[in-house]
């Protein structure tokens, strides 16, 4: 399951997996506190001395390690990112109240965490909307959203507003609908024909694998034809794209969202996410195909124009009927076979239309705005999308030929869905309580901090549990650390000179960030927020066992993992002013000794960003005055006259700037925000922390995941010191560790010739295999052949040290099984290979 960065406000109630927002009940905190028993010290961050345990290095896979193997590795890195405050500053769970217009039926009374109460797919509408003054809305059900994306191209966003609004009329392989006893959910064939998939073995097809069993290669039943009963729909009445109005899917569909995100031309966000994926739901050759479409054209390609059978992805037809297979990097089981292309992001669809559309107008906008979305997206599943008004209003009409309605009629009885835009929001979180209360024009809304008193007990009031745990996620990086990730030759990102952070000393000592942990009231501070408080790095819906509904939380693993930052403020959700004011005392005296500042000192000072102008009033100024509290209390003990100003501003013009201008960039000392996704593998979701940004999705910088700590640091697991990434890496897919504990590859290119001859080169070298316990390495394991023909479409050469198409032609390759090799390059290929002396980057 992809991971994406949590918007801002949106509706509540809505019946999304995996709805997540900064919640419309915000709202200021009242000034009440809660008293803190006085501590004797700072609950300390050691435990045992570790010095003893060896570096894990060598060979090492735990993929195949039970359910609750996987558990105890989640408990040692979330200790760890806990310890080095990767998780951030915790502050609540989202939990909330909200209001529902007493038409709405809904399909369970209880909220199912991660799942909803299954309004569209089994409830009803009731009676008409007061407000609504058009009958051909009455049956939708009326929600809104606080911005207008003016996409819904899913595949090319790495958001959370447009995957919600495109799961309104989208569809995938397997699904989730409420169980028998309608108390919990279940998982269930809906593309698909089989409820799980089958292992494809050398024995050939096992339709009943044991959840237990790993295997790299799997195969799904699909529905295709008129006898799968799946068609595309379009509102559209423009001709050539009703064309596809109830044309029914092909096999040959369910491998263009492939195709399509692969071709590295182009440019999707989601499709270098798939290439670049390791480990755990990696796809076999899709980095390959990518990395070889560089320089191709736009759109879904032919076989012809680029060869696809090197891709773990293939459609046939055997007696059972048509299949998708797909084969894994690494091996999984039944349930995370299913997972890892469980995303309506792989929805079929005809290559004809993406042509025809072209990928940078799919599902959204033509480039003269005379095709909207509504033209430019074919629909699959119960909803079709209806009507585009930009920044005002966006309709999904229901889709009677759904094939579930077809069976069921008792499914999907609500006609529609309107979604009111608000971007009165970021200035105003009671907009949309005004227009269910006074105007009467939405069916759901949730209960702001303002409106909490009065409505929480309100009939029409139920409580829904959190999903995400928001945070001030934090950079604790020394100037010479961010410099390295964030400079002018940064390895996250390249910033000029004169654009640098200006690195604050105190965000990197260790004692002035406990004492911001220890600063906030978060009981009084959540209730206020209409949110629960919270000291977690994850929701209650992250589930470490999914087979059995295992929430991680609830686990020893969990609970040792908080035990050694957190110590006893678990029972008061982190806060307890003393400590803090203890912690701010070591700081102060820590950061005049080493010169930081003067005892003469006056004023320093933390920036914190946050999405909206509204938040600063709701949420900032009372998170800053408890941690000026704090500090101001330990310097005026101390009796220094030094003072803490905490600056708030606003990320951006859009809630997303929070993300691309601050966090994702290193301008910030902290920040507001969260991602989520992945909750049944929060295993794999713990990449987010890695600090070389391998997911494309961390927020908190300052520890260096891929260096193995020793002493109180060290991260021991199987009695052998880890890095947070070594670790990670072994779990998630399997990873070679060098004698430091550092990733390292199975094999050294060593070239033994370079000749120029005129226009032409000459190399030759051979590949060392490194021998590892454990690993066993050779040539046709790593290229699939020891043909030398077969082999050269895998050469990459990159003479200026950077990824891309080069123009010139690689020939004469020879290649034996012994790793030797040689080839000749002409062309710009080889102009560009004279003229830096030799080959930086070859592969």
């Amino acid at each position: 399951m992809k991971k994406h960065f949590i918007a801002p406000a949106l509706a509540l109630g809505a019946v999304i997996m995996g709805l997540a927002a900064c919640s419309p009940s915000s709202g200021p905190v009242g000034s009440s506190e809660t008293s803190s028993e006085q501590p004797s010290s700072i609950p300390s961050d050691s435990s045992e001395p570790k010095e003893d345990a060896p570096i894990a290095t060598g060979v090492h896979q735990f993929l195949d390690s039970s359910y609750n193997a996987r558990r105890e590795i989640l408990g040692k890195l979330e200790k760890y990112a806990v310890d080095h405050a990767l998780t951030g500053l915790p502050l609540y769970e989202d939990s909330s109240y909200a209001l529902y217009n007493p038409r709405v039926v809904k399909g369970v009374d209880s909220y199912i965490p991660g799942f909803g109460f299954s309004i569209l797919r089994d409830g009803k509408l009731n009676g008409k909307l007061a407000g609504e003054t058009l009958d051909k809305y009455q049956n939708y059900y009326h929600n809104w959203n606080s911005s207008d994306p003016q996409t819904l191209n899913v595949w090319n966003d790495n958001g959370s507003v447009v995957p919600d609004l495109f799961s309104n009329c989208s569809t995938s392989l397997f699904g989730t609908r409420l169980n028998a006893k309608k108390d919990g959910y279940e998982y269930y064939g809906v593309l698909a024909k089989q409820d799980k998939p089958y292992a494809v073995t050398e024995d050939g097809v096992n339709k009943t694998p044991t959840a237990e069993e790993l295997h790299q290669t799997w195969r799904i039943y699909v529905r295709t034809g008129e006898e799968g009963g799946v068609s595309y729909r379009t509102l559209s009445t423009k001709a050539d794209r009703a064309k596809y109005d109830n044309r029914y899917v092909q096999l040959e569909d369910y491998l263009t969202p492939f195709k399509m995100l692969l071709n590295k031309s182009n440019g999707l966000y989601r499709g270098a996410e798939l290439a670049n994926k390791s480990g755990q739901g990696a796809i076999v050759g899709a980095a390959a195909y990518y990395n070889a479409t560089g320089g191709a054209k736009e759109g879904v390609l032919s076989d012809e124009e680029a060869d696809f059978s090197g891709v773990g992805l293939k459609v046939g037809t055997d007696a059972d009927g048509d299949y998708l297979e797909v084969t894994y990097s690494v091996p999984v089981n039944r349930f995370y076979a299913m997972y890892s292309i469980y995303d309506n992001m792989y929805e079929p669809l005809p290559a004809e239309f993406v042509n025809e559309v072209g990928v940078s107008a799919i599902n959204g906008f033509s480039t003269d705005m005379s095709y909207t979305p509504v033209d430019n997206t074919l629909s699959v599943g119960p909803y079709i999308l209806e009507t585009w008004e930009t920044g005002k209003l966006i309709t999904f009409k229901r889709n009677d030929d759904w094939y579930e309605r077809k069976e069921n009629s008792n499914l999907y009885q609500i006609g529609g869905i309107h979604m009111d835009i608000l971007p009165g929001y970021s200035t105003d979180k009671n907009i949309a309580i005004k227009q269910f209360l006074n105007a009467g024009n939405l069916d759901s809304v949730g209960i702001p901090s303002d409106y909490l008193q009065d409505y929480s007990i309100d009939p029409r009031a139920v409580s829904i549990p959190g999903e995400s745990v928001w945070k001030l996620n934090l950079n604790t990086c020394n100037e010479d650390l961010w410099e390295s990730l964030f400079g002018e030759n940064g390895s996250i990102t390249h910033t000029q000179k004169d654009s640098y952070w200006a690195v604050k000393p105190w965000m990197s000592n260790s004692n002035f960030i406990r004492g911001l942990f220890y600063s906030i009231d978060r009981e009084n501070y959540a209730k206020a927020q209409g949110g629960s408080p919270s000291i977690n790095y994850f929701s209650d819906i992250y589930l470490s066992n999914p087979e059995t509904g295992e929430v991680y939380n609830n686990s020893p693993e969990h609970e040792a993992a908080l035990e050694d930052f957190w110590g006893d403020t678990v029972e008061s959700y982190g806060y307890n002013l003393a400590l803090s004011e203890a912690a701010f005392k070591k700081a102060i005296n820590e950061l005049i000794a080493d010169g930081s500042i003067t005892a003469s000192t006056e004023s320093i000072s933390i920036n914190i960003f946050w999405m909206y102008e509204n938040q600063i009033a709701d949420e900032g100024n009372t998170i800053g005055g408890y941690i000026k509290k704090a500090f101001d209390a330990a310097a005026e003990d101390l009796g220094y006259p030094v003072r803490l100003n905490v600056v708030q501003s606003v990320g951006g013009a859009v809630w997303s700037d929070v993300y691309y201008k601050h966090l994702l960039v290193g301008q910030f000392d902290l920040a507001f925000g969260s991602i989520s996704g992945n909750s049944l593998n929060p295993l794999n979701f713990l990449e987010v922390l890695k600090s070389s940004n391998s997911s494309g999705f961390t927020l908190n910088w300052g520890a260096d995941t891929t260096v193995v700590d020793s002493g109180e640091d060290a991260l021991v697991y199987d009695g052998k010191r880890w890095s947070f990434d070594g670790l990670w890496d072994a779990a998630d897919g399997g990873v070679i560790l060098d004698e430091n504990g550092m990733a390292t590859d199975p094999v050294n290119i060593v070239f033994s010739s370079f000749k120029v001859n005129g226009d032409r080169v000459s190399i030759a070298g051979r590949l060392e295999i490194l021998q590892y316990d454990g690993l066993v390495v050779d040539v046709k394991d790593l290229f699939g052949t020891t043909d030398a023909e077969g082999y050269s479409d895998y050469f990459e050469i990159y003479p200026d040290a950077t990824a891309g198409a080069t123009v010139g032609t690689i020939e004469d390759v020879i290649w034996d099984e012994n790793g030797n090799f040689s080839f000749t390059l002409s062309g710009d290929l080889a102009a560009n290979v004279i003229k830096a002396g030799g080959i930086p980057l070859f592969g």
